[in-house]
């Protein structure tokens, strides 16, 4: 038997609509110590948790932000922009393993969200 292990959101090996985002998702960033939910409510959707994982990388953070490098960080309001520049982190876009959620937010980042 052969095991197979991927990663769905960037896989190309990754069964037929594994690795797809779905056709109602908007990824939304957020203002400044926003959360997402805001965020999304703003522009008549809703936050989905269910997708995070579709937005935490560095590729959709770098098309959305300036982001001058990229690194891993844990907490809830991840995925992010640190768009304090006057915060240690300025300008570095996180991303995490950890679960992110709707409601958190850091007054010092900008969140990217999944919007449906």
């Amino acid at each position: 038997a052969t095991l197979l292990l991927f990663d769905k959101r960037q896989c190309p090996l990754a069964p037929d609509g594994e690795g797809e985002r779905p056709g109602e998702l908007f990824i939304t960033k957020g203002a400044q110590g926003e959360d997402c939910d805001t965020t999304c409510r703003q522009s008549g959707r809703k936050c989905d948790k269910r997708w995070f994982d579709r937005v935490n990388n560095c590729k959709d953070l770098s098309a959305n932000f300036p982001c001058q490098s990229c690194s891993y960080e844990v907490g809830p309001d991840i995925p992010v922009y640190v768009s304090d520049l006057r915060h240690p982190n300025g300008g570095v876009c996180l991303i995490t393993d950890a679960i992110s959620t709707c409601g958190a937010r850091h007054h010092a980042t900008s969140r990217l969200c999944p919007c449906v």
